[in-house]
């Protein structure tokens, strides 16, 4: 768990470089989506919609953690 342990610390004490993060991580997105609509082998396919999956899923984290320490009272 330190990789957590470390995102954690950035999300507290850094929000400009949190969002620097989410920024590139919604920059791999658009990338992904245009490379998914160019055909290829079923097998390259695959690959890149988990890919998306895996970036949208750290997205969510990132967010989540970032909502949980910076949510306003």
């Amino acid at each position: 768990m330190p990789r957590i342990t470390d995102l954690e610390r950035c999300i507290k004490s850094n929000p400009e470089q949190t969002q620097a993060k989410l920024d590139e991580l919604i920059q791999a997105l658009i990338e992904l989506k245009k490379v998914i609509t160019i055909p290829e082998k079923p097998e390259i396919q695959k690959e890149y919609c988990q890919l998306a999956e895996a970036v949208l899923s750290a997205k969510k984290i990132i967010e989540t953690l970032e909502y949980r320490y910076h949510k306003k009272s």
